[in-house]
């Protein structure tokens, strides 16, 4: 009983309390900017539009990539839209798409999707509603979500294969622009922003795109406003956060499980805006954005430490990615060890013999849920989807 009520601690955070991740200075966005939009493919992160810090408002429509195996950025094909700031990305299939945003004087609503297999883009069917600016989305099921900016509270479903919008149940929070969307388990997630009276928003939301439902969860921790970008990492979600006592920068870590957040600092002491944010190989991506004076294209890569467990925490001993995962799973840690698997009722279910430095098991036939895979005294939540 022990057992089981030390493993369902680690998996909830509930028993030790939460640990601290890890940050790193990752390469520097080589054009700084705010505002951009932002979406990853596999390994790579793209960015693209945003602007500057100048007083004449320049405007972009280049397109970068980074690249999480080589730690490097490269130019690609630029955006064919017009330049503008405040635009959405997203991923669907391995196909990136950006779309609606505002240039100097019109909000729009194109929609472009981007291959990185040609680096080629494509012109697609424009946003029905309308267009806008600092609109939420995400992508699930093969399908894309966008929903709000300045203005608006309607939510679409994006079809790639049919290149179709379908108008949703609108945006439980009401009008509302600049949060954080993100997707855990199956479940998209809508957290923060401004809402339509120009007020920070503290409400948080959970769309089932199978009931086209949303239902109220946990607000923001007391103290805190939130905005995009929103991640989700090892089952958590995880959306950038200004402390609002000393507008200090924060991550929030938001847990479906108990329905509840958590707080850490940023690795930076400046409040920003506009940032992007994505992950790659198990960790995420943020920076970027605006600080007191001018853009940055500092970047930080961040792995959280799991939750429940003592400190310190040797975050460097076992890694495992894609997590969430359908199936395959690379597991990085001691060669010649022996990894464990347990599920949520501390049952071994699977010994992983890690033969090299990086080893790769299929889970495909576990029943998907939350589960823990021990190496030593490291520890690391793996979800299978």
């Amino acid at each position: 009983m022990k057992k089981i009520f030390l493993l369902l601690s680690m998996l909830t955070g509930s028993f030790f309390g939460r640990a601290q991740g890890t940050w790193m200075r990752s390469a520097s966005l080589p054009v700084p900017r705010y505002f951009a939009a932002f979406f990853a493919i596999g390994t790579t992160g793209y960015v693209c539009t945003g602007r500057d810090g100048s007083s004449t408002l320049t405007f972009y429509n280049d397109l970068w990539a980074y690249d999480a195996i080589t730690n490097t950025w490269s130019q690609r094909a630029n955006f064919p839209g017009r330049a503008r700031v405040q635009a959405l990305g997203l991923a669907i299939g391995g196909v990136g798409y950006v779309g609606t945003g505002l240039d100097r004087t019109t909000y729009l609503a194109d929609w472009y999707a981007y291959d990185p297999v040609t680096n080629a883009w494509s012109q697609r069917a424009d946003l029905p509603g309308g267009g806008r600016d600092q609109a939420f989305g995400f992508s699930l099921n093969g399908k894309g979500y966008v929903g709000g900016g300045t203005g608006h509270s309607d939510f679409w479903e994006y079809d790639p294969a049919a290149d179709h919008w379908s108008a949703k149940a609108s945006y439980g929070g009401g009008i509302n622009h600049s949060s954080a969307g993100f997707v855990v388990a199956g479940q998209g997630y809508v957290a923060g922003g401004i809402d339509g009276m120009g007020g920070s928003s503290n409400q948080h939301w959970c769309y089932d795109a199978a009931a086209d439902r949303w239902t109220r969860r946990a607000n923001l921790p007391a103290g805190f406003w939130g905005y995009s970008p929103g991640l989700e990492l090892s089952g958590h979600g995880y959306i950038y956060g200004i402390k609002f006592a000393n507008i200090s920068p924060w991550l929030l870590e938001y847990n479906p499980v108990l329905d509840t957040w958590d707080s850490e600092a940023m690795p930076f002491a400046d409040r920003r805006q506009g940032l992007i944010g994505f992950v790659l190989n198990g960790y995420a991506y943020m920076g970027s954005g605006i600080g007191v004076a001018s853009p940055v294209g500092e970047m930080w890569q961040y792995h959280p430490t799991p939750t429940g467990l003592p400190f310190p925490f040797p975050v460097s001993a076992l890694t495992c990615w894609p997590n969430p995962t359908t199936g395959l799973l690379h597991v990085a840690g001691a060669p010649f060890e022996t990894a464990s698997l347990y599920d949520a009722l501390g049952r071994l279910v699977r010994t992983l013999p890690l033969m090299r430095a990086l080893t790769t098991v299929d889970l495909s036939d576990l029943t998907p849920g939350t589960y823990l895979l021990s190496l030593g005294s490291t520890t690391r939540r793996v979800v299978i989807e």
